[in-house]
């Protein structure tokens, strides 16, 4: 029920890993800069007289950031999976597709014409059998063997908290000769030494990833997304793919922000600021992940991920579980059916390297008072805690 009121929270329910969405400072600085500058739009697609200057320093930064060749961005992270699969494979193609994989992957598959296959959740060995037994037969939409196989996974998922097996994978990709797409809209940012994402994080070479899509509305604080790989591939999406062809291009306010947060986290502004947030947020994550599980909580994903889902499993506990923090001082969200099964609701946090420990101590001193009132703290608390360091 909409109040008209405002209440202060604790936001633990946003996707500001970084903790970029500020106000003022740098970011916001060179956002307000490029209105003065460029306005707040460009009014045109890149065919026509969109491809803008601005736009064009921050592929190559976003490049240089990957460790690839060439990148391209979009005004849309959703619409970068749904409109682009279509120019990288057709009705002649395998899509190998994580079981929870994200709705616009899953929308750009069947729009694509491609013959889809699911594989159970980050499990490289299933993805290996589907694969295989896929290529020892012809394709049942065209009667003809699969021009080309392709694995589309995510590198954080959104609502398990896991980080994808990547080493496995690439070598599943290499063995039969498929293409890796590899969607990092939660983990580029957040994870790695200096959040370059899940292939800084597994110490993997980026040119075995052959596209490397990520958003830039989460960690980087602004809105679209981009994909990253070899200058013939991108030049092949920018002349045939929909959203390069007829969508507008970013607005240059958003271009600004966006460029500024990740010359930050590449330490070409000459601070560190970008390698203290890095390891603030892991810091974070592992503290709060810890103490949870110390709790009595079931926690889900791994460790480092700073996406934690806090299993309810009944859709009542997962209502009553949000309001009871929000009136308490504790934004989260609370995800149950269609989101998940129906028997898996959840809470889930998003951690940020924003965050201060007193603030965490507080949504960890809610969760506790909550968890007794909703009857969710199903395992016996962890007398042996994982040792954190904060």
């Amino acid at each position: 029920r909409y109040t008209g009121g405002t209440t202060e929270v604790i936001n633990l329910g946003s996707y500001n890993y970084l903790g970029f969405s500020h106000e003022n400072g740098p970011c916001a600085d060179a956002a307000s800069a490029a209105i003065d500058k460029h306005g707040i739009a460009v009014g045109s697609s890149r065919h026509e007289i969109g491809n803008h200057s601005e736009q064009r320093e921050l592929e190559e930064c976003i490049a240089r950031y990957l460790g690839v060749e060439s990148a391209i961005t979009f005004p849309m992270g959703f619409g970068t999976n749904s409109m682009n699969i279509g120019s990288l494979v057709d009705k002649n193609s395998l899509i190998l597709s994580d079981s929870l994989n994200h709705a616009s992957l899953c929308l750009g598959s069947r729009m694509s014409g491609a013959k889809v296959k699911v594989f159970k959740h980050n499990d490289p060995n299933n993805c290996e059998k589907q694969l295989r037994e896929a290529f020892c037969q012809t394709n049942p939409n065209t009667g003809k063997p699969y021009n080309k196989g392709v694995d589309h996974r995510g590198g954080i998922y959104s609502m398990e908290g896991t980080i994808v097996n990547l080493p496995q994978f690439i070598k599943i990709k290499k063995k039969y000769g498929a293409y890796l797409f590899l969607d990092e809209a939660h983990s580029v940012g957040a994870l790695g030494p200096t959040g370059k994402g899940v292939v800084e994080y597994w110490g993997c070479d980026p040119r075995d990833v052959d596209i490397m899509m990520g958003t830039l509305t989460k960690s980087f604080a602004g809105a679209g997304g981009y994909i990253g790989g070899t200058e013939r591939t991108i030049r092949h999406i920018r002349a045939t793919c929909v959203g390069a062809c007829y969508g507008t291009v970013m607005s240059p306010p958003v271009i600004a922000q966006v460029g500024a947060a990740m010359r930050i986290m590449q330490g070409e502004d000459g601070t560190r600021i970008g390698i203290t947030k890095a390891e603030q947020l892991l810091r974070n994550t592992r503290y709060f992940r810890a103490r949870l599980k110390q709790m009595g909580f079931i926690i889900y994903g791994h460790m480092d991920s700073p996406v934690v889902p806090l299993m309810l499993f009944y859709i009542t506990k997962a209502v009553c579980f949000g309001r009871e923090t929000l009136s308490r001082g504790v934004g989260i969200v609370s995800v149950a059916f269609p989101a998940t099964p129906l028997t898996k609701a959840r809470a889930r946090f998003c951690v940020s390297a924003d965050h201060t420990k007193d603030q965490l101590d507080r949504v960890l001193e809610v969760c506790s008072e909550v968890g007794d009132i909703t009857g969710t703290k199903f395992c016996k608390a962890d007398s042996n805690p994982i040792p954190v360091f904060y």
